[in-house]
């Protein structure tokens, strides 16, 4: 099908305005023969089709566009959650804040551990109460957007340094780590039954206090 990747300019948390459109990337998605979806690792990092460089070219060409005018934020879905763009990122220069996707590796002092797993042992720095609306059966099968019912829920806001070790699918171009603060959102003692209200966030933005975390959750509500 036709497929659209827009880069939308909009200003901060304080005021959300929408400024206009920066970028946009179009693209034809072909029907693919099974050897084609039978790609090696490499032949995917190599595909320039791979439907994941659209983040990155969006980076790129926002930032040429914009010429050093305004200071800029990128703030990208799980989609972007790739290594090669959290290399990247860092190697340009650019600030971000990405939905986190992956359960990765991650350097715990003398030895690794998994995201999740440090995530779940770090203590709230914020807690918000949040008005979530009711939310109907899809038509479509939805793992992740589930129906459910209007409630308040109160959300604990954590923030966690870590170095992220690179992965098997990614570039071996790439540094062996990466250093960013993962901001974590996830509902208190949700309903039973019910599936808590969680955001993961990777940043490469300063998270020094208890606002800096808050700030960095405003930011990735501006998509919404």
């Amino acid at each position: 099908g036709f497929m659209l990747h827009t880069s939308l300019a909009v200003s901060g948390p304080e005021t959300r305005r929408v400024l206009g459109v920066i970028n946009t990337e179009f693209w034809v998605r072909p029907e693919l023969t099974r050897r084609e979806r039978k790609q090696t690792r490499q032949e995917i990092l190599n595909d320039p089709a791979n439907e994941s460089l659209v983040w990155m070219d969006g980076v790129r060409r926002s930032e040429a566009a914009l010429a050093g005018r305004a200071r800029t934020i990128h703030v990208m879905d799980a989609a972007a959650d790739g290594y090669n763009e959290l290399a990247e990122l860092e190697e340009l220069g650019v600030r971000a804040v990405i939905r986190a996707s992956h359960d990765r590796t991650v350097v715990n002092g003398e030895k690794n551990a998994r995201l999740f797993d440090v995530l779940a042992e770090a203590e709230p720095l914020v807690q918000r109460d949040v008005p979530i609306s009711a939310r109907k059966k899809s038509p479509m099968p939805d793992k992740v957007h589930v129906p459910r019912a209007s409630r308040l829920a109160r959300l604990h806001i954590t923030a966690t340094p870590v170095t992220i070790q690179r992965s098997s699918r990614a570039s071996s171009e790439w540094p062996k780590t990466v250093s960013l603060t993962v901001v974590h959102v996830i509902e208190y003692e949700p309903p039973e039954g019910t599936v808590p209200v969680e955001w993961i966030l990777l940043t490469n933005l300063p998270v020094l206090t208890p606002a800096d975390a808050a700030r960095v959750v405003d930011i990735y509500r501006v998509r919404w």
